[in-house]
């Protein structure tokens, strides 16, 4: 049904700037119905954060911050969604822990908050290793830095073993193989 509603979108892929002609250093909007769809849920979901957050913050000091770094954080998720290449992509990735984080130590004199928060911080680091370490691999093999590049690739009528990702070649030896 919302493939049905949503399927009047065509692709946009639109490189805004490059630097040196180098794609991957540019900024790069990739827009398709999944997009579309993504940025209605994190618009919704932002929307109802802060009408909840309007009651609940009313009369603190500190209201207009919280609402700075909310509207920062759901900006750089939308970001991240639209991001056309890696760079931009892991870019979006680091502002939006950063804002997260900001966010877990709102009210900072409070124990409980600075635990969640030095608990995010050394998850998210691990995290970014992870996606750090996946963009290098994702370029090396694929060569090129665009995201509809490295997750789009010529298909061929018949597959055949030589053909085959690696991964999905090992796990389809690994179910094929007798017991």
């Amino acid at each position: 049904m919302i493939a049905r509603l949503t399927g009047f979108i065509p692709v946009i892929h639109w490189t805004i700037w490059n630097f040196h002609n180098d794609a991957a250093l540019g900024l790069t909007v990739y827009f398709d119905n999944l997009a579309l769809l993504m940025l209605t849920l994190i618009s919704f979901v932002g929307w109802v954060i802060c009408q909840y957050s309007v009651r609940y913050l009313d009369g603190e000091a500190t209201q207009g911050r919280y609402f700075r770094w909310t509207a920062f954080a759901i900006g750089s998720i939308s970001w991240m969604v639209v991001s056309g290449n890696l760079a931009m992509f892991m870019v979006s990735w680091v502002m939006t822990s950063t804002a997260l984080h900001k966010l877990l130590l709102h009210y900072s004199h409070r124990r409980a908050a600075q635990r969640a928060a030095w608990t995010n911080f050394a998850i998210s680091r691990v995290g970014d290793v992870a996606l750090v370490a996946a963009i290098v691999l994702l370029s090396l093999s694929s060569r090129h830095s665009t995201l509809s590049s490295c997750l789009t690739r010529p298909r061929s009528k018949h597959r055949s073993e030589s053909n085959r990702p690696q991964g999905s070649a090992l796990l389809h030896s690994y179910w094929s193989s007798p017991r």
